[in-house]
């Protein structure tokens, strides 16, 4: 279940600094009687931020939440369905605790209102009999305000040591340190390039799948008054991971767990608002000078990959400005067009797993282009290499209908080569290899060639010419002259394996094959006749199928 919701602190309501009961009876024990808990022991951890006094039987229209109330009980002394009553609505009202000096109108706390106090973990303290409100107050107040001002001069030693581990530049590892140090917990920050920086080596910080629903209302912690800093739990409810963000954009989050002191204090909440602030700051910083970086790679790579560098020394260059270490060769694979928006997100992120791979990405129009190391194995090693690495990317594309092609191994100098390599591979492949969703251009034969000549206006006319009585004939008749050539070649100029694939008759065949032959003036027999047929065949497939894609 994935959880949002404004800070509140570890797990506990997050209120003013104070003391909590059991630290007031630890140091204040002169307030109050030598058996000072009458019930609700179970809630002395309830933090005390103020101190009132409660005279009138409806008080818990006038009290403020983190309340220690003093009374005499004079105005519920004879009224028992009030007494019952107080100490539910007290609890909703979030008062600490109340402490009630007896035997002047109350000789003991009635039965009905320890039950209830108990059931409420709501504490009941006996008040020293001695003791006047005035000095109670004085000495609660005097501790509240102590606490107060030692968190004050908490936050501001937190603060001062966390700025200046931002202005003296300190590196990630060591600004992470600082802030687990002044929040005494361990902690861990991941940016959006998945670089993790952690106190606890055995700790690999993963980046948070927020995929479900936000948490209903019903789920929600009341939020601390004034304060927007949200975290979230991804699936592990020991660890919080607070984002860290820029107009809607998270840069990073900031992962803390093993909080020492699990109640959470206003200083804290300040102290770790605080930090969000400045890795905000750093990470917006750092954000800026990676999109630089960034763009001039994007500008080397698209400069290389297009053949205005071409020099071996100009390459090594222009990648040592752009912070690329080159390896000596590359196979270049150039995606189908890939337009969607969400297609581009999916690729921002898989930048940083091709970061990891050596592999070099860019993209060029509506196009992904990869540059991707070869290694010292076999070729047929490497193919299948990357033929599994493009099977894992097309499997985390997968509502986008991807394809691929892939150039031959290729020498720095020679990466244009490659790209154009890569392009005819994905040109070529829809239409001579349709049921395969990658190519190489390695794999392709002779096909390139066919390529370019479907591409050279006069050898293309002259090929086609050959064919033009079969098309004519197609045309006026409406019969299947040129398929029955293709499938007649295409089965070494076997009859009954044609027949089987056209699912017409021997003799159809047959009848077609002599008509061919007229039309033609040829012998379909002759190995000269038949080759001449098969390069015009190809470039006639090759040319009709890029006028049905234009």
């Amino acid at each position: 279940m994935l959880y949002y919701m404004t800070y509140k602190g570890w797990g506990k309501v997050l209120c003013m600094e104070g003391i909590t009961i059991r630290e007031l009876l630890y140091r204040k024990p002169n307030l109050f009687d030598k058996q000072p808990i009458i019930a609700g022991s179970s809630g002395l951890d309830r933090m005390i931020t103020n101190i009132n006094v409660m005279e009138v039987p409806d008080v818990y229209n006038w009290v403020r939440k983190g309340d220690l109330l003093l009374t005499t009980a004079y105005s519920i002394k004879d009224n028992p369905l009030a007494q019952e009553e107080l100490i539910p609505k007290l609890s909703e009202a979030g008062i600490s605790a109340i402490g009630i000096k007896t035997k002047r109108y109350l000789e003991k706390v009635p039965e009905s209102m320890i039950r209830m106090a108990d059931a409420y973990a709501f504490p009941i303290l006996e008040l020293a009999f001695e003791v006047g409100y005035s000095q109670t107050i004085s000495e609660v107040i005097e501790e509240i305000i102590d606490r107060k001002a030692r968190g004050l001069m908490e936050l501001h030693r937190c603060i001062q040591l966390l700025t200046d581990s931002l202005v003296l530049g300190e590196h990630w590892s060591t600004l992470v340190e600082t802030i687990a140090r002044c929040m005494n917990m361990q902690a861990a920050l991941i940016t959006s390039r998945r670089e993790a920086y952690s106190t606890d080596s055995s700790y690999q910080p993963v980046w948070p799948d927020i995929r479900e629903p936000l948490a209903s209302s019903a789920d929600a912690i009341p939020a601390l008054e004034g304060s927007s800093l949200g975290f979230v739990w991804p699936g592990d409810a020991t660890k919080r991971f607070i984002p860290i963000q820029r107009n809607n954009e998270v840069l990073a989050y900031l992962i803390c767990w093993d909080r020492a002191n699990e109640g959470g204090t206003a200083t804290f909440s300040l102290a770790i608002q605080h930090a969000v602030s400045l890795l905000t700051l750093q990470l917006s910083k750092q954000q800026a000078l990676n999109h630089a970086e960034d763009n001039q790679k994007e500008t080397f790579l698209k400069m290389w990959l297009l053949g205005e560098l071409q020099d071996q020394q100009a390459v090594h260059l222009h990648a040592a400005v752009a912070g690329i270490q080159l390896q000596a060769q590359y196979r270049v694979g150039v995606t189908s067009r890939v337009g969607a928006q969400g297609a581009a997100k999916a690729f921002d992120k898989l930048k940083l797993q091709f970061i990891t791979e050596g592999i070099l990405s860019v993209a060029l129009g509506e196009e992904w282009v990869l540059l991707i190391p070869v290694t010292g194995e076999e070729d047929d090693r490497q193919v299948e290499g990357v033929k599994k690495r493009l099977a894992g990317l097309r499997k985390l594309l997968k509502p986008y209908s991807l394809c691929m092609g892939i150039s031959e191994s290729q020498s720095i100098e020679h990466i244009h080569q490659g790209y154009q390599q890569a392009c005819t591979s994905l040109e070529l492949g829809a239409i001579v290899q349709p049921e395969e969703t990658i190519w190489f251009y390695g794999q392709l034969g002779m096909y390139p060639l066919v390529n370019l000549l479907a591409g050279e206006d006069s050898a293309k006319r002259r090929l086609l010419n050959q064919l033009k009585p079969l098309e004519d004939h197609d045309d006026k008749h409406q019969s299947r002259l040129i398929e029955t050539l293709i499938a007649y070649l295409k089965h070494d100029a076997n009859i009954k394996e044609t027949a089987q694939t056209l699912f017409c008759h021997y003799n159809s065949v047959v009848y077609r094959l002599e008509r061919i032959s007229s039309l033609l003036k040829a012998d379909l027999k002759d190995p000269e006749v038949k080759f001449q047929l098969q390069l015009a065949l190809k470039v006639y497939r090759i040319a009709q199928k890029k006028e049905a894609s234009t």
